[in-house]
């Protein structure tokens, strides 16, 4: 186990976490000094999913050239970059220009890590401790997640400027880039012309990216905007509406966290399922009778990811680079499918049906799991 590449890919999500987890939080001040309607500001998100999209569609030649370390290495620069153009775009001229841009900058770093990271995980472990570092990596970004909007509000408690935390943020990734040149000097494969080579074919390989795609789509989807459900919908305060949010990230980190300590061994599939319909059951519960029990839902899908990624690298240990990339591509366009139809019928219908698009994403995600789980039963029996 190289110890070396889990401090980098660890280090690495934890400021992507702070940094993804100002923008849902500082997303109304964002719209108000921009003077821009929800539909308006919802590019700050989509575009920079486009972006990544664009930036994972061309993994299979940046990877092999380039490696993980050089990767992770350059999405902590655009990382930093990226936000704090964010921030800066306030001062400039054509304010709302340099936003968006900002954004695209910072989704481009997203998706260079999203990669990266994981593949530095999967490599760099041996597969008896696969999934517990999984789980301890992507718990990082759960305690990201959670001490990010408790910074900002502290934060705009005293200095009441969301732009200027957004530029602070970005010296965090700097300082992780200058580091991470004393941590590691050596690629985990070598760096070769040409491109990775798919393991499955094209409509194998869109059921596993859709699967972790709209998995995905559902978590983002109600942390980007449960702040504004519960104060619009709900009717709680901008503070009790923080504390949800807040909730949300801590029951999310604290289930990442059990998992460093849990052993799915080949019941790893079944961990999925419960996930799956923990979040469905929970958000039920939450929309029509215990709004807390939406927040609750980060427990539920806590779990997803980490033994997914698990779930994956055990059934691919040849292509398992591709078929990570191939499944964060998907990711992508998942993400902007959701926002793109959340936003048309949160302006259609409201805010309240929007929401609805969390336990659909969840019910696909589902079926394709199922659908997944049948036919490799059909291969091995």
């Amino acid at each position: 186990m190289n110890k070396t590449f889990l401090v980098l890919a660890y280090s690495t999500l934890f400021s992507f976490g702070l940094i993804d987890n100002a923008r849902g939080p500082a997303y109304p001040e964002i719209l108000a000094s921009f003077d821009l309607s929800p539909n308006q500001g919802a590019p700050v998100f989509w575009l920079a999913t486009l972006a990544g999209l664009v930036v994972n569609l061309a993994s299979k030649w940046w990877l092999a050239r380039w490696g993980a370390v050089f990767s992770t290495k350059l999405s902590l620069l655009f990382m930093a970059v990226g936000i704090f153009l964010m921030g800066h775009s306030v001062n400039l001229g054509s304010p709302v220009f340099w936003l968006y841009l900002g954004s695209v900058i910072f989704g481009m770093g997203s998706s260079f890590s999203g990669v990266s990271m994981n593949i530095l995980v999967s490599e760099g472990t041996t597969h008896e401790v696969r999934g517990r570092a999984f789980a301890g990596l992507h718990s990082t970004y759960g305690i990201a997640s959670l001490c990010s909007p408790l910074l900002l509000a502290y934060f705009l408690k005293h200095i009441p400027y969301w732009n200027k935390f957004f530029m602070l943020l970005s010296i965090v990734p700097i300082i992780i880039f200058g580091l991470s040149f004393f941590l590691s000097k050596k690629e985990l494969f070598p760096r070769e012309k040409g491109t990775l080579k798919p393991p499955i074919k094209l409509n194998k390989r869109m059921l596993y990216g859709f699967l972790f795609g709209f998995y995905v789509a559902s978590e983002i989807a109600i942390s980007s905007r449960l702040p504004l459900y519960f104060e619009n919908i709900v009717g709680w305060s901008p503070s009790t509406a923080k504390q949800g949010l807040s909730l949300f990230f801590l029951s999310l980190t604290l289930g990442r966290i059990s998992f460093t300590f849990i052993k799915t061994g080949e019941k790893r599939i079944y961990f999925l399922l419960g996930s799956l319909l923990g979040t469905i059951v929970l958000f039920f519960i939450g929309y029509y009778y215990w709004p807390w029990a939406l927040a609750l839902t980060g427990l539920s899908m806590s779990m997803f990811f980490p033994v997914g990624m698990d779930w994956l690298a055990q059934r691919f240990e040849r292509g398992r680079e591709f078929m990570m990339a191939s499944v964060l591509t998907y990711i992508a366009l998942s993400l902007i499918f959701m926002h793109v139809v959340f936003g048309w019928i949160n302006a259609n219908l409201g805010a309240r049906e929007a929401i609805l698009i969390v336990p659909v994403l969840s019910l696909i995600s589902l079926v394709l799991l199922l659908s997944l789980k049948k036919a490799r039963e059909s291969i091995t029996s």
